[in-house]
């Protein structure tokens, strides 16, 4: 991963902490679940830490419900509601410990569970929603960061190239989305290369410009990588070179078979 990578990432991590934390101060000074009977010190420390764990729970759960977004053809909010599902089955049985004195007393425990569960799987969705908005404006603001460099500095290769580090291969091979980022795959005498950069995928297309097919709501591929096409049962794919399999989904495939690439 690039230097400009690594910071983005460190960049979005650190913001996404940021807003658990004042979520969880927001919740101390509201006070839910029963909490407000607590001292104030020690409910804005209750609400604080939970909100790390809860972080700690649901950021991994999504990036693995953003990863069947290759397989399951659902709408991105759906998957992030499953994600928040998935993580609040966990995440709630804390809260119900903690509730029931943190002891195992399960018949306490399953009593309060059920409306945690529902009020947990709510929460972690509205925060998702509160980043996506947020994040939608940086991306936003990226974007215009980028139209004014390439204003004064002039195009170079492809307006995408100016986002990725000196020296990346001229012709790119593919695309793909993930989470707000988007992988751009290349191969040249040196061999193998991929970078991770901060943007969407229509907007990464966009400043590519160049000859090429969306294959699905997550790809895009290079006509000149398009070569080797592979079928297995409902499923398409393009085949690289290096062995990396591009899905084909069925939104795109008439289009595809329309340019006569399969």
């Amino acid at each position: 991963m690039s230097a400009y990578s690594q910071y983005h990432w460190s960049k979005k991590i650190t913001v996404e902490i940021v807003i658990v934390v004042l979520t969880g101060l927001v919740l101390a000074f509201l006070g839910p679940f029963g909490t407000y009977a607590m001292p104030s010190g020690l409910r804005i420390a209750y609400w604080v830490i939970f909100g790390v764990i809860g972080y700690a729970l649901y950021r991994p759960m999504a990036v693995i419900t953003h990863r069947l977004r290759d397989i399951i053809s659902f709408p991105i909010w759906a998957v992030e509601l499953l994600g928040c599902m998935m993580a609040a089955v966990p995440f709630s049985f804390l809260v119900a410990f903690m509730i029931a004195g943190m002891q195992w007393d399960w018949t306490m425990i399953m009593r309060h569970y059920g409306l945690l569960y529902v009020q947990c799987t709510a929460l972690g969705f509205g925060i998702y929603l509160l980043m996506r908005i947020i994040f939608d404006r940086f991306e936003n603001d990226e974007t215009i960061m980028q139209d004014i460099r390439e204003e004064h500095i002039g195009p170079s290769r492809s307006a995408l190239h100016e986002r990725l580090p000196v020296g990346f291969p001229d012709r790119i091979d593919a695309l793909q989305s993930e989470d707000h980022y988007v992988h751009v795959y290349a191969h040249d005498e040196c061999g193998d290369h991929k970078e991770m950069i901060l943007i969407r995928l229509s907007d990464a297309i966009n400043l590519l410009d160049a000859d090429g097919f969306q294959t699905h709501r997550s790809w895009w591929i290079a006509r000149h990588a398009a070569t080797h096409y592979k079928r297995d049962g409902r499923k398409h794919y393009f085949v690289m070179d290096n062995g990396q399999e591009i899905p084909i989904s069925k939104t795109y495939i008439a289009s595809i078979k329309q340019a006569g690439v399969i």
